[in-house]
This record gives C-alpha cells, structure tokens and sequence, in this order.
C-alpha cells in the first residue's frame, strides 16, 4: 500500500513538474514576440439561440455562441475551447484586415498581428487573455477597434485592452491557470496558427 501511494506521489509530482516547464515555456515565447498590449475577451454569452436557424436575411446569421442554444444538450469543454480558439482567429484576421488593408493575409507573417491568448474557465465563464503585439497603425485607436471587431463576433461579448507596462507581470497573470491539472494544452493558441506562409 505504501509503495502504492509512493507512485502516486511521484506522477502527482512528474505531472505538476510537466505543467510548470509547459507554462514556462510558455512565459518565454510571450515575452519573446514583445507584445505591446494585453487583451482579454469574453462571450458573456447567454442568448438561446439556435445557430442552426435559417439566416436572417437582414441581421446575418445568429451569433450566439454553438454550446449555448435552446434544446441541445451540454456540450463538451472541448467543443467550447475550440469555438473559442474559431472565435480568436476570426477576430484577429478582423484587427489585421483593418490595420493592414484588403491584403492582409498576404503580408509576411512577421508583419501581422503576432501573439498568444490563454483560454480559461472552459466550464463556466470562458473568456481568452492575450499577450499581442499589433503591426504599428497611426489612425487606429485599438482598444476601440478591439471592442468593435468582438462585437461583431459574438452577442454579448466584451473586451479588455490594456497597454503592457509590467510584461512579466502580464504574462504571469495571463498563464496563471496553466499550473492547474484541469488545464489542457489546447486551451493555449497562438495567433502564428492562423497565419498562412
């Protein structure tokens, strides 16, 4: 019994060391792409729509979120983290496609908007923080333009934009649930996964 409960110890252990050097790992690209601002977006979304619903001719299709419609039973975290993550690439082809023009997508992936979100609380409230570092654009305040593109994403979602002044500080705070054994890899994405070279 005891041999037992020390090979449990040891995993525990081996598990938790794992997590540590993941979000390590982690810690050190953030800081490496220089992100010049810290974002957090959430869905907020409680709407009981259908998306399933034929498309309203005048409003689009419905936006809310594919795990929250009437009728349809729980779906999984991860069907959730990967609307998430579908959610993420759509918004930053939107602030790149702003910032960079029509032609967005064919400009050099060093040149787009570069970065890492974090995806948290894939249970209850899911909401991403990112470290990102935006292309430099004059006439562009960016809060706004983050706040704009989001809404059009998502029902009721919101944002939070903030400049980085504390970059470690930052990126602690952005990878602070890495460390929990409920966290799985796929809840970390970065925006280099959507570029196309």
């Amino acid at each position: 019994m005891l041999l037992k409960e020390q090979q449990e110890d040891g995993m525990e252990h081996n598990n938790k060391e794992q997590r540590r050097r993941l979000r390590d790992a982690y810690m050190k690209l953030g800081l490496q792409m220089q992100p010049n601002a810290f974002v957090t977006l959430t869905t907020n979304d409680t709407a009981k729509t259908d998306p399933r619903e034929k498309k309203d001719q005048k409003n689009g299709p419905p936006k809310a979120l594919t795990w929250r419609y009437q009728g349809e039973p729980k779906v999984s975290e991860i069907s959730k983290t990967l609307d998430m993550t579908r959610l993420i690439g759509e918004y930053l082809a939107m602030m790149d496609r702003a910032l960079l023009g029509r032609n967005w997508s064919q400009v050099s992936p060093d040149q787009r908007t570069d970065g890492l979100f974090i995806i948290e609380h894939t249970k209850t409230n899911i909401h991403a923080h990112g470290l990102l570092r935006f292309p430099a654009a004059k006439c562009h305040d960016l809060e706004v333009l983050t706040l704009m593109k989001w809404n059009r994403l998502t029902q009721s979602g919101d944002t939070d934009f903030q400049a980085i002044y504390d970059l470690a500080g930052a990126a602690g705070y952005c990878m602070k649930e890495m460390a929990s054994v409920q966290f799985s890899p796929d809840q970390a994405v970065l925006a280099r996964q959507f570029h196309t070279t």
